[in-house]
């Protein structure tokens, strides 16, 4: 065991381990349907989803690519968290959030199957179920180097452990038990993060002990002087804004807490708190991060990311040290468990009750998605051991694999005129250019973050959203699309752009009553 670590620590991260385990077993006695199972019974309020979704975001692998990003721009990192959590969380309430709600599936693929078709469906369904495989692997890896750090265990023990114990709370209670779970864990978080920070500048003498660190730019919030800053440049921020817009739009496991939620205000309401709090909780954490250089000067590299386990091992009291390392666990479990909920959910409904078995009773289809669930897990294990190295490079793929469907799922609420070969030719372009630009990143001489993400930004959305509308507009949408279309619209809202050809539309086959869901987005 680490020398830094007191035999108490040990048996309470023990005791906060089988403590969710018991209370997420618990709370799965209410679990009697598939529906409880994928979407918590559609019945979330907003204190619940609120929880769920800042543990959902406080991942383990981006808190450690964050910590790393910390340690080596100082103070002036702490901005970041407000560009990538704040400003897309809050563009998606405004916009999104009550549209995935009035939808009310059970996952994502709905969208895309009841507005353009069954291989644009397929096409989603295989690239989300490769992409949160891979991220599982990558959250369940990067909670293990914590850990090893902490305790010295041999990293395929950690990932074993911490794998099994993630799976039986999913396999028990699916997403039900994951809110619940969420919601305690989200209330020793927002203590523990904060005071976490204040020892962390205790120990390192404040801004005196920062400023031998860091130039006196990386202090404090200069945007404009940092504009091109090698280490961390404000156009890297701008940039990567926009990435994770793309991705939050359409991403599957926030969609789902969207089902999840009792009503459209619960769902508006947990993300705008969800964007506040999820931001100055990572804020804290890049802060603490910078302020572990006046003791780990030397980390480089992917190692600058464990800045943070250095923080938590040899900082923190005995106690609180345990407690915290709890909270690691905590953050991997549930979002391990929303994504392998989310992987079901897409492999349930849209693989084996379309293909397989058309016509599954309630029983079968929660049966299958627990069977599911443990090939997820042991996939999970797989890639951890074996193929998952670097944390950020192994975020950037996914996140350029998860922004190809966002011009199809914005353009789905938004804009009639998109029709299926549109969606389809916007996400090929949409792959090619971020497979090009990650090239042109890769190797020693390649592009650093810095260059590469407004590149990538300012090539990727005006040549899909440019794809998308002219393959549209060149091509015939059928009468059975079109169909598709009204029944869509009707759901979830009329269309932004071509409201009037939607009206015409419904005229022409005997409909003519507006949607209810006209009312305001607050």
């Amino acid at each position: 065991m680490n020398a830094s670590i007191s035999g108490i620590d040990l048996p309470i991260v023990v005791v906060c381990v089988v403590s969710l385990l018991a209370y997420g077993l618990y709370r799965a006695r209410k679990v009697k349907t598939s529906e409880d199972f994928l979407v918590a019974g559609r019945s979330v309020g907003v204190i619940g989803l609120t929880s769920t979704l800042v543990m959902a975001e406080l991942n383990s692998a981006t808190l450690m690519a964050f910590a790393g990003v910390g340690y080596s721009a100082g103070l002036w990192a702490m901005l970041l968290p407000f560009f990538v959590f704040s400003g897309p969380f809050l563009v998606y309430a405004v916009t999104v959030a009550k549209k995935w709600k009035r939808l009310d599936a059970v996952s994502v693929n709905t969208l895309f199957s009841q507005r353009y078709g069954d291989t644009t469906s397929l096409v989603t369904t295989i690239v989300l179920i490769l992409v949160y495989s891979w991220l599982c692997s990558v959250y369940l890896k990067a909670a293990a180097l914590v850990f090893e750090v902490a305790f010295g265990i041999g990293l395929t023990q950690t990932i074993l452990i911490m794998c099994s114990v993630v799976l039986c709370i999913t396999l028990a209670g699916g997403l039900l038990s994951v809110i619940w779970t969420d919601v305690v864990s989200f209330m020793v978080t927002i203590v523990v993060i904060p005071v976490m920070f204040v020892i962390a500048w205790q120990k390192a003498g404040g801004m005196e002990g920062l400023s031998q660190m860091y130039p006196p730019k990386h202090l404090g919030i200069n945007p404009v002087q940092n504009w091109a800053d090698t280490v961390l440049s404000t156009q890297f921020m701008v940039s990567f804004f926009f990435l994770i817009l793309l991705i939050y739009f359409s991403a599957p496991h926030i969609a789902q807490r969207m089902f999840a939620g009792k009503s459209e205000k619960t769902v508006f309401w947990a993300v705008c708190l969800n964007a506040v709090i999820t931001a100055c909780l990572y804020a804290l954490v890049m802060g603490a991060a910078a302020l572990a250089k006046t003791a780990w000067p030397d980390l480089t590299g992917e190692n600058m990311s464990l800045s943070f386990a250095h923080v938590v091992v040899d900082w923190l009291p005995a106690g609180l040290r345990g407690v915290t390392l709890g909270i690691v666990f905590a953050i991997c479990q549930t979002t391990m468990c929303a994504m392998w909920n989310t992987d079901a959910a897409m492999i349930e409904n849209d693989v084996y009750s379309r293909f397989i078995n058309p016509n599954p009773t309630d029983r079968e289809r929660l049966l299958v998605s627990r069977v599911v669930t443990v090939l997820l897990g042991a996939l999970t294990i797989i890639l951890a051991l074996t193929v998952i190295k670097y944390l950020m490079t192994s975020l950037l793929i996914t996140n350029i694999l998860l922004a190809m469907l966002f011009f199809p799922c914005v353009a789905g609420f938004y804009v009639w005129h998109i029709n299926q070969r549109g969606a389809l030719a916007s996400m090929v372009v949409c792959l090619a250019t971020g497979a090009v630009t990650m090239v042109m990143k890769w190797g020693t001489d390649g592009l650093d973050a810095n260059a590469w993400m407004p590149l990538y930004v300012c090539a990727v959305v005006p040549l899909t959203f440019a794809t998308g509308i002219v393959t549209s507009l060149l091509t015939k949408t059928s009468a059975t699309e079109t169909a598709k279309r009204i029944a869509f619209y009707d759901r979830v809202g009329p269309p932004w752009i071509g409201r009037k050809h939607y009206l015409a539309a419904k005229a022409s086959v005997g409909f003519s009553d507006l949607p209810p869901s006209s009312e305001s987005m607050v």
